[in-house]
């Protein structure tokens, strides 16, 4: 892509660290780290999120973005390792590669605003933030005057009692 090798082996290196890391912060969040959930919500107020209810929001959506960024990394990676002359056709391969990455992120752009704006699909929503209510009944709760720590309060009692009931 570049003449200078080793400005695309510093992109390549950045964006592959970016990708693990992002992953390895979502298994954190998955299994339950508040650490990092609480850091997780505090890069997302100050820098994206004005309301915190909305960055609450994202931080459920967090694992879908980090599955958007490692297929933006497989795509920038077979574009960046492309080795070919100028003028030559591109290979299956590549064109595989590139549009596996980019339908990877579309999916996990997808899945992060589903997650953020309605909480569902509850299958990638880490397990303890499940019972929490989507951003928009967040924000229609919040128009019809309900304070917000008795609307999660109920959420959270009626997710205990439907899978009480589902166990049952």
């Amino acid at each position: 892509m570049t003449d200078n090798p080793y400005v695309s082996l510093v992109v390549l290196i950045i964006a592959v660290a970016m990708g693990v890391g992002g992953t390895f912060m979502s298994v954190l969040l998955w299994i339950g780290n508040r650490r990092v959930e609480a850091k997780v919500r505090y890069a997302f107020e100050s820098a994206l999120a004005s309301d915190p209810e909305k960055a609450r929001a994202m931080v459920r959506g967090f694992p879908a973005v980090a599955i958007a960024c490692c297929g933006m990394v497989v795509a920038g990676c077979t574009v960046l390792l492309d080795e070919r002359s100028p003028g030559s056709q591109t290979t299956l391969s590549e064109w595989a590669g590139v549009v596996g990455g980019l339908i990877v992120t579309l999916l996990g752009v997808g899945f992060d605003l589903l997650i953020i704006y309605y909480n569902r699909p509850r299958l990638v929503v880490p397990p303890h933030l499940r019972w929490e209510p989507g951003y928009n009944e967040v924000v229609r709760a919040r128009e019809q005057g309900r304070d917000l720590d008795e609307f999660y309060r109920t959420a959270q009692e009626e997710w205990g009692r439907r899978r009480l009931s589902d166990a049952e």
